[in-house]
């Protein structure tokens, strides 16, 4: 029995290494590759945010919010390389029935689903999201 005690703190400082496991390794090379592209996105729809609009669909404020050119130009926005989403927008807040609109929105071919949802419809239709906010800068509803 004095041998198998002999091994068992080896055995343990095996099991507990100090270094990262091959999977640990992974999920910090999947973090930056994800904040990599995100980043790339980012960039490349802010070179040509003008361009991407243009190719995407338009809410016009002036009449009530109405969806301009709602398919937006598809055949033109994969034929320069880009990405093309159709969006089906669920949007309600407390003072509005629930509503939908279903549009095309042109993004940078850098871009995966996840950043175009979080990052560039929020930034290309802006001014609608702040119109609708049901709350002030200071955090107080309105």
């Amino acid at each position: 029995m004095g041998h198998i005690g002999s091994w068992l703190p080896v055995l343990v400082l095996l099991c507990s290494s100090p270094w990262p496991s091959a999977a640990e390794d992974a999920d910090v090379e999947a973090a930056e590759w994800a904040r990599v592209r995100r980043h790339a996105c980012i960039v490349a729809f802010n070179t040509r945010r003008q361009e991407f609009k243009e190719l995407s669909s338009v809410m016009a404020q002036e009449l009530h919010w109405d969806i301009l050119r709602r398919a937006g130009n598809p055949t033109v926005c994969l034929g320069e390389g880009h990405r093309f989403f159709f969006v089906l927008f669920f949007y309600s807040t407390w003072r509005t029935d629930s509503t939908t609109a279903d549009f095309g929105a042109c993004v940078p071919s850098a871009c995966d689903g996840h950043v175009v949802i979080d990052e560039i419809l929020p930034a290309m239709y802006h001014h609608f999201f702040e119109e609708h906010a049901d709350y002030r800068p200071d955090g107080s509803l309105d």
